[in-house]
Order: C-alpha cells, then sequence, then structure tokens
C-alpha cells in the first residue's frame, strides 16, 4: 500500500485547491479529503449517493449514517461532504476570539465542514460528532469557529450527534440499498416493466404471504435468487410502494408493522 498524503502541509493545501477540492456540484464535487489521505481505523467509508449520482467520501461511521439519511430526503437536492473552509476566515474568527486555530505539520491547517447540503433551495452546513465529544473543550473550541465562519455566510449550522440521526429509517435504507440493483439483475426493462405489474397486483392482496409471492414468482419467471427481494426493493425507493421508513420494515412481510 503507498503512503498516504499529507492532508495539511501547505503543499497539500496548494495541490487540493488546484486540484478544484471542495467545487463542483453533485456528480463534479470534489471533497477537501479523500478516505485513502487519512488513517483508516476501519471508520471512513465510500459511499455512492443517488442524490448526487457520485461515490462520497465519509469518515466516520456516523457520517455513513447521516449521509444514508440525507440522500434519501427527497426535499435534497445536492450533498457535499468535506467541505473546505477558507483559511483567511478561520484564521481571523480563531484570532478575534482568541480561539487557537487548529495545526499540522507546522502550518495552519484547512478546517472542512462534514456536510454542506441543498433542501428546498436552502444551503445548510453540518457538524458531526459523537455526543461524548463535546464535552472536549478543545472541540467546542473548533466547532465555535465553524459556527461562526458559517453565521457570517447566512448558512444554517448545527451539529448533528447520533441522538439525532433515526436509527429505525437509517437501517431501513442500509437494507433497501443492499445487494446488487434489480436493473442489473433483469437488464431487459419490457420484462421487468411486466414483472412489476406482476408483482404489484400479489402484493395488493394480504391474503397471500410476501414469501409465496416472491418463490412463486421467482419459480415461475426462473429467476434467480433474490431477485424479486431487489424488485421490492427498487420499489420502495423509487415510491411505487410506500413503508413508513421511520418503523423497523418486517422483512418477513413489509405489509406487516413490527412492533
Amino acid at each position: 500500500m503507498g503512503r498516504r498524503r499529507r492532508v495539511n502541509s501547505v503543499s497539500s493545501i496548494n495541490r487540493r485547491h488546484a486540484e478544484g477540492r471542495g467545487q463542483g456540484s453533485l456528480d463534479t464535487y470534489k471533497p477537501a479529503i479523500y478516505t485513502y489521505e487519512i488513517p483508516s481505523r476501519g471508520k471512513v467509508a465510500r459511499v455512492w449517493g443517488h442524490t448526487a449520482k457520485r461515490v462520497h467520501h465519509v469518515l466516520s461511521q456516523l457520517e455513513k449514517l447521516y449521509l444514508i439519511s440525507l440522500d434519501h430526503d427527497p426535499d435534497v437536492s445536492d450533498i457535499r461532504e468535506q467541505k473546505p473552509l477558507r483559511l483567511e476566515d478561520t484564521l481571523l474568527i480563531a484570532a478575534e476570539n482568541n480561539i487557537r486555530h487548529p495545526y499540522a505539520n507546522q502550518c495552519p491547517a484547512e478546517m472542512t465542514t462534514d456536510f454542506y447540503y441543498c433542501r428546498n433551495g436552502v444551503w445548510h452546513a453540518v457538524a458531526i460528532k459523537e455526543s461524548a465529544e463535546l464535552e472536549n473543550r478543545r472541540v467546542r473550541e473548533k466547532l465555535k469557529i465553524e459556527e461562526i465562519y458559517w453565521a457570517r455566510k447566512n448558512v444554517p449550522w448545527r451539529i448533528v450527534t447520533e441522538k439525532d440521526i433515526p436509527l429505525d429509517k437509517v437501517n431501513n435504507l442500509k437494507w433497501l440499498h443492499s445487494g446488487e440493483s434489480v436493473t442489473d439483475i433483469l437488464p431487459d426493462r419490457s420484462f421487468l416493466n411486466d414483472l412489476t405489474e406482476a408483482f404489484c397486483s400479489v402484493y395488493q392482496n394480504p391474503q397471500i404471504s410476501f414469501s409465496d409471492i416472491v418463490n412463486t414468482i421467482e419459480a415461475y419467471c426462473k429467476l434467480p435468487q433474490g431477485a424479486v427481494i431487489q424488485l421490492f426493493k427498487h420499489l420502495v425507493l423509487t415510491g411505487r410502494i410506500r413503508l413508513n421508513l421511520s418503523e423497523p420494515i418486517n422483512i418477513s412481510d413489509p405489509r406487516i408493522k413490527m412492533y
């Protein structure tokens, strides 16, 4: 494995700016930090985003959960992670508020905001932290710089902890996004449309168990095992079938609520 790049030397900051880090939108956006540029302890992840149509680079499992939640919000139109903050601005804010600015490799570190996203035409900035981290004075100082930075740009900013993330919804979304895409399993669009109509027709009949629907359709149409489950997930994600994602999905029969 090659050496990881330093993300906060003068040369690395200049290089990132030249590469257009923090610039672009949707699938052209480039985050300030890529996962391969920092030491990994199993917390970083690359996650495909359906909203931006690109891979997102998140630096913690909590960031990953929040990204999944944002990505399924129909009112969110763009999501940008690891958004760099203008160094000259954060240095000034730190000096004005008597806060020690972050340094790394003997030079001022370029600060970032975990998520910068657009909902209903309004941009929001979010810092993701474990609630226990907020007890650390140094963490609070750096968050104060971030808060003032976004306030001066008239951008709503807030801190999100694990207490703010609806875990039932996130776990449902993780399950719905898991596995191979049904369009890859069944690339014939005409056949997929016919299969969708047949599935939705019997899905509405509560007298037929969900497992019977799945097994019968797979056997009759000679489909690979799991294809109908992936079809069901696709129909939920695209809004053809509506479930309350704030409650745990009953995988045995998604038409029945779990308590």
